[in-house]
């Protein structure tokens, strides 16, 4: 859904029309780029989850209300990471990536916990050998 605001003065001609998935879009990258976050997603995995999950439901939810928006983010955190603190740096980040990108004021960003990511498996190949002497 657009939503039609307008930000600028009376010289402009027309008005600016910013897509919920646009928004959605700019929270999930920004949520992304945080150390910690795995994914933005839905909880559920797999084909039992995605069947039992109805058509409507996104890993970011956008409320736009004028020229505010409210935003609430699905996240899978690594595991062993600190959620309170990966929240806060989220909000942070989606907030300030919302209104730097949109000029759209942030009221809101919730922040749900939707999963832990798996940790790294050890062997992997990423470690160095030390039995070559």
């Amino acid at each position: 859904m657009d939503n039609d605001f307008n930000m600028f003065d009376d010289s402009t001609v027309g008005s600016l029309k910013i897509s919920e998935d646009v928004i959605a879009t700019i929270a999930r990258v920004s949520a992304l780029e945080i150390d910690g976050v795995a994914d933005v997603s839905l909880s559920s995995t797999g084909v039992k989850g995605f069947l039992s999950k109805s058509a409507n439901l996104k890993a970011v939810k956008v409320d736009m209300d004028g020229d505010a928006v409210g935003v609430e983010i699905n996240l899978i955190v690594e595991f062993g990471s600190r959620i309170p603190d990966i929240a806060a740096a989220v909000q942070r980040s989606v907030k300030s990536s919302i209104e730097t990108i949109t000029g759209l004021s942030t009221y809101r960003v919730d922040i749900v916990v939707a999963g832990i990511g798996a940790p790294a498996v050890p062997g992997d190949g990423a470690e160095a050998s030390d039995d070559q002497a």
